[in-house]
């Protein structure tokens, strides 16, 4: 291939990728908590997009460790998840 007198090679890159998805919550009580655990210990988990068509996304948590909040010396308790999308994929570009 040349382009204005120069020779240039076309290159294929392979690259791993995965999409994310950013979850908050809304202000909760501290009662939340719980239903987070059993939420977080899950072997299984599915993003619903589309709920007319049924419509599923196995999704898996990225997550260390969580600090549960109190109300007491919390006050306000908001949590933010992320979650990568179970199925990985490779660009070929």
């Amino acid at each position: 291939l040349s382009y204005n007198g120069y020779d240039t090679q076309l290159k294929t890159y392979i690259v791993n990728a995965k999409q994310s998805l950013l979850v908050n919550t809304q202000y909760v009580s501290q009662d939340y908590n719980d239903i987070f655990k059993q939420f977080l210990s899950s072997d299984e988990m599915y993003w619903v997009y589309d709920e007319v068509n049924r419509a599923v996304r196995p999704i898996t948590i990225n997550l260390d460790s969580l600090t549960f909040k109190t109300g007491v010396n919390d006050k306000l308790i908001q949590y933010s998840f992320t979650f990568d999308y179970g199925q990985g994929f490779k660009l070929i570009i």
